[in-house]
């Protein structure tokens, strides 16, 4: 049997690593603590797509997949937290953003301990010639996650649209800032699917990682996209 899901999960770990070592490579050229944030994100968003990419490759005991994937939750919430930073960086509101991070701790707190109170294994599900484990715990945890990730990535982009927009006669911050938005428009599409509008089903799952994946490479164009004006302009990622 095809793990088909871990083995699209591979795929993000491998994206979201490239794009952190991106981040940390831009980081040594230039300290940003926006750059700090996004990176420290991506970081922490390669932990998740790793963990949930262990069932069916190196592991498959219901009980070991069970413990990774509650694992892969808080390396989620310690991304989402991080992110809460970045677009409150940009907009000299850094408050803003710690209080956020801060009820973000706080959810994924509540939510880890729902989890170990409903220690449910994840049995393999099998559509021939692929197999996956179903994730079952209750809706109303699946919907806190989904509430801190749609929350963190719509703040997001809707500031990094914001910042386009009043940049738009800046050709590399206008260009940077959609990218970063676009990107996160799909990754917003992700968690929207994979944590409200699904039970963990195997074409959801598909779906949301297919997202996952498009997102990420329109950030990496974001934070890599340079013009020949680009000494003359601010630091932007």
């Amino acid at each position: 049997m095809l793990p088909i899901i871990s083995i699209s999960n591979l795929v993000n770990t491998m994206v979201t690593a490239a794009l952190a070592g991106r981040l940390i490579f831009k980081l040594r050229q230039n300290h940003h603590d926006g750059l700090m944030y996004l990176a420290g994100f991506y970081v922490a968003l390669t932990g998740f797509w790793a963990f949930r990419a262990l069932p069916g490759l190196l592991i498959d005991n219901p009980y070991t997949v069970m413990a990774t994937n509650l694992v892969s939750y808080i390396f989620l919430y310690v991304a989402t937290t991080a992110l809460l930073q970045v677009p409150f960086i940009f907009i000299n509101r850094r408050h803003w953003g710690v209080i956020l991070g801060i009820l973000n701790v706080m959810i994924g707190l509540i939510f880890i301990i729902g989890r170990f109170l409903n220690p449910v294994v994840h049995t393999p599900t099998i559509i021939e010639p692929y197999i996956f484990w179903q994730e079952t715990y209750p809706l109303l945890l699946r919907a806190l996650t989904g509430i801190s990730t749609v929350t963190s990535t719509t703040i997001f982009m809707g500031v990094f649209f914001y910042l386009g927009h009043k940049e738009r006669d800046n050709t590399i911050v206008y260009r940077r800032s959609m990218y970063l938005a676009g990107g996160m428009l799909f990754l917003v599409l992700a968690s929207f699917i994979f944590f409200l509008a699904s039970t963990g089903g195997f074409l959801m799952s598909v779906l949301a990682s297919s997202s996952c994946i498009v997102g990420a490479y329109l950030m990496l164009r974001g934070i890599s996209y340079e013009g020949p004006e680009e000494s003359t302009v601010p630091t932007s990622p």
